[in-house]
């Protein structure tokens, strides 16, 4: 989703700095920068639909100071999405690791629990958040 959006952007900014004509001129009114200015302890964190300053200069924020203010909402959406998937991957993963926790100590404490299919089902999916939450 990210890149798609980038790539849009990429195609919005080259379609906007081309003129229509040879004596018409390049229609840009963009309330906010093209070029980065550096960050201050009072640079906003999240940039509104008429902010003037710049966030910091790093990879995805000089997208977002290059391009029209109207995709500064899609970077803070996805921003939440990456959160928010983030935190739910991490919770999961927590669960599964203190259910199979319970069961490890159980299984050492004489009564054995890896005999049903809904152990295994278990530390399956315990593995399968564990890898995906270092992957994301």
């Amino acid at each position: 989703m990210e890149w798609s959006v980038k790539r849009r952007i990429t195609l919005d900014t080259h379609s906007l700095s081309l003129p229509s004509s040879p004596m018409s001129p390049s229609p840009i009114n963009s309330p906010i920068p093209l070029t980065p200015t550096p960050a201050t302890e009072r640079t906003p964190l999240l940039l509104g639909r008429d902010a003037t300053a710049s966030p910091s200069p790093s990879v995805s924020s000089t997208v977002i100071t290059a391009t029209p203010s109207k995709y500064a909402s899609t970077f803070n959406l996805i921003a939440v999405c990456y959160a928010s998937v983030s935190g739910i991957l991490s919770g999961m993963c927590l669960l599964f690791a203190k259910s199979g926790v319970e069961l490890l100590l159980l299984t050492l404490a004489g009564h054995n629990q890896f005999w049903r299919w809904e152990s295994w089902a278990l530390v399956g999916g315990l593995v399968v958040f564990a890898l995906l939450q270092v992957s994301a």
